[in-house]
Formats: structure tokens, sequence, C-alpha cells
């Protein structure tokens, strides 16, 4: 099956976002970091950043009463998230033991944006330790602080929305439940019904009519639904796995096609896996997954 492309009012809803990583990690330190450390309550995958002190040159931070600031070896920026920045802004139990925080950058003036930060982190024994960080800024990405915006609105409006961050890693277990009809770490299958899947997880964070069809959209996955009202597609977004395009070939084989489709500004590599197909999107190979899609 041919991947579903998306208009950009919907890429809009599904964290297409531009993010980055708390540290440089070659391939080779990428996978030494795959230790499950952390499980969260809405999924049973642990969380893959949460073991940032055990490697060297990781992001090491820290919050404590004494210092009231982040100690960092990596990622500069994060320096200027102290704990009073913290305690200023709303932050949310986004699962159980895992919050997050938004921060506001602004100009001296505090007249404009500069650029709209996402942080997710644990409170762990030894204070704050910083698992992820995204940023949305018009030098990260097209329209970053409108779509930066877009997303601090629902984050303050919707109680239950959250950022999706990285928890997880990208291995070939997404390959062999993509060939059951299911995202990895979702037991929903396409061709489920509205009625069971709403039934499973509830009421949709987001809602959107897409071509005769409906999207659902659950922070960490998303579903596009027919006019039958039958699951056809399953989105992930990218951020959950947090790797470039050209990482993909490297931790699950080379794809079964390669497609570029310049109108959209789009890349897909995709693996067909039985009846269906596991694609991954990007801008550009050398940027971080946007989308992950199973059709």
């Amino acid at each position: 099956m041919k991947p579903i492309i998306f208009p950009f009012f919907v890429i809009f809803f599904i964290i297409a976002c531009s993010s980055e990583t708390l540290n440089d990690l070659s391939l080779n330190e990428y996978q030494i970091v795959q230790e499950p450390l952390v499980s969260s309550v809405t999924t049973t995958q642990t969380l893959a950043s949460t073991n940032a002190n055990a490697y060297e040159g990781a992001a090491t931070k820290s919050i404590t009463d004494n210092d009231k600031a982040i100690e960092t070896t990596s990622d500069q920026r994060l320096v200027e998230l102290t704990l009073e920045s913290i305690n200023e802004n709303e932050v949310k139990e986004i699962k159980d033991g895992v919050f997050q925080t938004v921060v506001t950058e602004m100009t001296e003036s505090e007249e404009n944006i500069i650029s709209i930060n996402f942080f997710t982190w644990i409170n762990d024994k030894k204070g704050i330790n910083l698992i992820d960080a995204s940023y949305f800024n018009d030098d990260k990405m097209a329209h970053g602080k409108k779509i930066g915006e877009y997303y601090n609105d629902l984050w303050i409006d919707k109680e239950s929305f959250f950022l999706s961050y990285h928890d997880l890693m990208l291995d070939i277990a997404f390959l062999e439940t993509a060939e059951n009809g299911q995202m990895y770490t979702s037991n929903i299958s396409i061709g489920l019904s509205k009625e069971d899947l709403i039934s499973a997880l509830g009421s949709p964070i987001i809602s959107d009519w897409y071509h005769g069809g409906t999207y659902y959209f659950y922070n960490d996955i998303g579903f596009i639904l027919d006019d039958k009202e039958k699951v056809v597609s399953i989105n992930m977004p990218g951020n959950r796995v947090k790797i470039t395009l050209e990482e993909v070939p490297i931790l699950l084989g080379e794809p079964t096609t390669i497609e570029y489709f310049e109108k959209e500004n789009t890349i897909f590599y995709s693996y067909e896996v039985g009846q269906y197909t596991l694609s991954f999107e990007s801008v550009s190979e050398d940027e971080n997954i946007a989308n992950i899609w199973l059709n």
C-alpha cells in the first residue's frame, strides 16, 4: 500500500516538530543506551532516554535545593532551565512519574517570542532528570513559532494533551508488530471499528475530518478512520524514536521502497510487511523522522 500523504493542517496535529536529542550520539552509543529503566502507566514500554547518566558524554541534569540550577555536560540551552523557571511554569504529570513543562523564551524586552520549548523529565532520587527537549522556533522549521504556539495552546486548554517525547528505541519489533496490522506499543489493529477504538482508548484528544474520513489523535498515537468508520491507517509521532531517516535502514535493513514527493517536500522509507506497509516520513534523509505510518 502507498503511504498516505497529509496536507499541512493534518500535519499540524501530528507532532511533525523539529526536536533535538539531549546529546550527539553515534549509532553505537545510541544502541548502548537501549536499557529499560522507567515504565509508564499508559504504555508498557520503558523511557528510552532515562539512562542519560549511564554513559560518557551524556547530558547529566539535576536540580537540588542547594544549587537551584541544572548542571549539564551538553545542550547548553538547558542551562537556562532553572528550578525557578520550572516553578514559574505549569507542570503536568503526563504519565506515571513523567512530567512536562513548557518554557517560552522571550526577547529581553519580552515583546517577542524566540522559541517555545517543551521539556519532559522525571523526578528521581538525584533530583530532576531531564529526558527530552523539543524546541519550536523559526530557526528550526518553517512556521516553528506558530506551530509551537498551537501546541502550547492545546497543552494549556486540554488537560490530557501532552507533546510526545523520546520514549522508544526503533528496532525489528516495529516490523514484527506491523505484520499483524498494529503499530508498535498499540493493540489497536487496522480494520477495528470506531466503536471498539473508543471503547479501548476513550474519546480522542483531537479529532478532525480528513477526506471523507476522520482523524483521531491520542498524544502518542493517531488513527484514520474511513467513511465506514473503520481504522485504515495508524500514525505514531516520530518524536518518540527521535532518529534521522537515514538511520532507519541501519536498524531495520533496507526499505522496500524509497519515495520522494517534491510537492509535499516529503520522503518516505517504506517496508512491506505482509499485507501492510510501515512507512517512515521526513523532510530529508538527514532530518529526524516526523511520522511513522502503518497502512
